[in-house]
């Protein structure tokens, strides 16, 4: 027996700890459990966003407050574009050391991970021995390639098995190919870099081009241009990118550290210009740092106004309940009858942790975990309001009201 069968739930279906990570395995925080109805508005005005493709977009919250959801509406987004045809959708969680030329790197990183690069590699071969009669694989021998090599190798291989006599020309020919094919943007040395490795053991591409860009005096923004045409070539028309924790990065910058930090960062808005929509996530004080002179390069791409900035709102006291019903019928034990949809709450204990929470929903489902813990030690008691006032600051963190004294 569940110790919340009394419940009629599985488990406590709420975090203690509401912290989102798309990573975990657990479904009360990797971002699983959610209700779009909670969000209509800033869902409409972001995907109303992304449908335009701008290069940046904010998403924000505009009354000073952290906690309201902002993460949980870019991982949404991100899930959904990974649906999609011919796009690529990139997630990538912000830490403050992260530089701009290191969210590059991450970027070409994932597409490695994922298997968008090799998809490039099946195709310019496609090209490859489509066009040229005198090529070094024959059409056979790229069947044979494809059949054998869908995906991207986890161990290094042999050209000769695909009845390729000369390797290096292969290489050398599909790296000329991609040049021309992709002009300028994409370095001649850096293509070959990326076919060396590729058709031998891709796995260690992600360890050897950084020398090829140490030996052109570049870095990895310019890889990132590069790896844009290559996955063009791939068939990829665009890219969503997605820097979770933004504001981490920025927060506390100031000077000549946020001068350089912009300055970088334009430089990877204008490499991908075209080519991808970035989307961050900003708290007050990281938008006031990019509201300064110092900040001025990428506000001079992207404002900081409506058409680039999603906000997100504290939730209202419906969106609480929807909130909590969500969590609850997702935990839900099978074929069960609970009293109330709602149950062990009632809407007038979920309108008072709405309110002690200001309808912040990292508060509000960290108090609805605290309550049902609080329910169970009190021999699986209805969380009503009567409930509430007795254990209102074990359950909210804040003392009650009517205990207030002046």
């Amino acid at each position: 027996m569940s110790l919340y069968e009394p419940y009629y739930l599985r488990d406590n279906p709420f975090p203690a700890t509401p912290l989102l990570d798309p990573s975990s395995n657990d479904d009360r925080v990797n971002g699983k459990i959610y209700n779009p109805h909670i969000r209509e508005t800033e869902i409409h005005s972001f995907e109303s966003k992304i449908s335009q493709r701008p290069p940046l977009i904010y998403i924000e919250n505009s009354v000073f407050e952290r906690g309201v959801g902002k993460s949980a509406l870019l991982v949404q987004q991100w899930r959904q574009l990974r649906k999609q045809a011919e796009v690529t959708s990139i997630y990538i969680r912000s830490n403050e050391k992260l530089r701009p030329v290191d969210f590059a790197a991450r970027l070409i990183e994932r597409w490695h991970q994922e298997g968008h690069l090799w998809a490039v590699v099946l195709q310019v071969l496609a090209i490859y021995v489509k066009d040229d009669s005198r090529s070094e694989m024959s059409l056979a021998g790229f069947s044979l390639f494809k059949q054998k090599l869908p995906e991207l190798p986890t161990r290094p291989f042999s050209l000769t098995s695909f009845n390729v006599f000369n390797p290096k020309r292969l290489i050398n020919d599909l790296t000329n190919l991609a040049h021309r094919q992709a002009g300028d943007h994409l370095h001649i040395d850096l293509a070959r870099a990326f076919f060396e490795a590729y058709l031998t053991d891709p796995n260690q591409f992600l360890q050897t081009y950084p020398a090829v860009l140490r030996k052109n005096k570049s870095d990895h923004i310019a890889m990132l241009a590069g790896i844009y045409c290559l996955l063009r070539l791939g068939g990829y028309q665009y890219h969503y990118l997605f820097f979770d924790q933004f504001e981490d990065v920025v927060q506390g910058m100031t000077g000549k550290a946020l001068i350089t930090f912009n300055t970088e960062m334009r430089r990877l808005i204008e490499a991908s210009l075209g080519q991808a929509t970035i989307t961050v996530t900003l708290h007050p004080g990281a938008t006031l740092a990019l509201s300064t002179h110092e900040g001025g390069d990428i506000r001079s791409i992207a404002p900081l106004d409506p058409r680039h900035v999603v906000d997100v709102r504290s939730l209202t006291r419906e969106g609480a309940h929807q909130l909590a019903r969500t969590y609850l019928d997702y935990y839900r034990l099978l074929d069960s009858t609970p009293p109330d949809p709602l149950y062990p709450f009632t809407r007038e204990a979920l309108d008072d942790i709405h309110t002690a929470s200001r309808g912040n929903i990292r508060a509000c489902l960290q108090a609805f975990n605290f309550a049902i813990v609080c329910g169970m030690n009190a021999n699986y008691a209805l969380v009503d309001k009567p409930f509430l006032a007795e254990h209102h600051t074990e359950v909210t963190g804040r003392v009650h009201p009517e205990d207030v004294t002046l």
